[in-house]
């Protein structure tokens, strides 16, 4: 009787023990603390601070270094490249920060340069009628990261195919490690070429997306010389038709897929005075001639900025 007595306040000594100690474990464990993104090296300026990662074919440049972390985005714009032309793209830079900064720069260490400014969206917020002009900043960070990564996208896209343009407008003399003289001819792409190029690098799925709107709208598919003598006034837009290649066949707010007519003013913005069909046409084109002959994009788009 008295061995049995002892038998069970020992066991619950050792139960309380145990539940002490749990209890220390799960109330002063340390809060979690995420490992920050990876850089190669930091510059300090003044009182300005900038966080800089190096890769093979790209400098990735922000204030905040957390945006280090979208080096992925570049990562799946390069591999593309290197899918479409064969080898991989010329070395860039690009910053990207969440505020506008007065900066004309077009290199970066002698490379082709772009900068990304992400600005925090405003809104008229509760309570905020009476103070001036009615606006107060929101906190949308979750909108600005989601931004980023298409905006990214295409200016990776439109800053890679620029640093071969130019690269493709020098002619090397015959001597091995001889000089590089300018070409004359200016390094100009025809806008399909140019269009479908920067759709595919900027996005997945590109070529089934194309295929796809074709097929829906076909009254709208034009001949091919047509196509190839489609001009702009200006240079195609990157990211509009980066957005536009994110936002075809997307859900609508019923979960229903949106009709060839609501689709139409988007493909119209993205080439103005084109087919509606003009993006995905020219992706669809560049796609079927690289899977006939991989070697004969390249060879186009090098050859046509060497006045060829």
């Amino acid at each position: 009787m008295i061995t049995n007595t002892i038998a069970r306040c020992a066991a619950l000594v050792v139960a309380t023990q145990a539940g002490l100690a749990c209890s220390r474990f799960v109330f002063h464990e340390e809060p979690f603390t995420p490992d920050p993104a990876p850089a190669s090296e930091t510059l300090v300026a003044g009182g300005d601070t900038t966080f800089v990662l190096k890769a093979p074919s790209y400098y990735l440049l922000s204030s905040q270094r957390d945006a280090l972390w979208n080096r992925e985005v570049l990562d799946d714009v390069a591999w593309r490249y290197h899918e479409l032309f064969g080898d991989a793209p010329l070395l860039i830079a690009i910053r990207l920060d969440s505020a506008a900064v007065s900066d004309s720069s077009t290199t970066w260490r002698g490379v082709p340069f772009a900068r990304i400014a992400l600005r925090r969206h405003t809104e008229t917020a509760p309570g905020a009628q009476g103070a001036s002009h009615g606006r107060a900043e929101v906190d949308d960070s979750a909108r600005v990261r989601m931004l980023a990564r298409p905006m990214l996208a295409a200016t990776a896209a439109e800053t890679w195919l620029r640093a071969r343009m130019l690269d493709a407008s020098h002619v090397s003399d015959s001597q091995p490690g001889g000089p590089v003289r300018t070409s004359e001819a200016t390094a100009t792409l025809p806008t399909w070429i140019e269009t479908g190029t920067l759709a595919i690098l900027g996005g997945s799925g590109a070529e089934e997306r194309a295929n796809e709107e074709l097929r829906a709208d076909p009254k709208h598919v034009v001949s091919l010389a047509s196509l190839f003598a489609t001009a702009a006034s200006a240079r195609p837009n990157a990211i509009e038709i980066v957005r536009a290649g994110a936002n075809r066949f997307g859900l609508g707010a019923q979960g229903r897929q949106h009709g060839a007519a609501a689709r139409a003013p988007e493909r119209r913005d993205a080439a103005p005075g084109a087919s509606p069909l003009f993006i995905s046409q020219s992706v669809s084109v560049l796609a079927f001639l690289h899977d006939r002959d991989p070697g004969i994009v390249p060879k186009l788009a090098d050859e046509l900025a060497r006045g060829g």
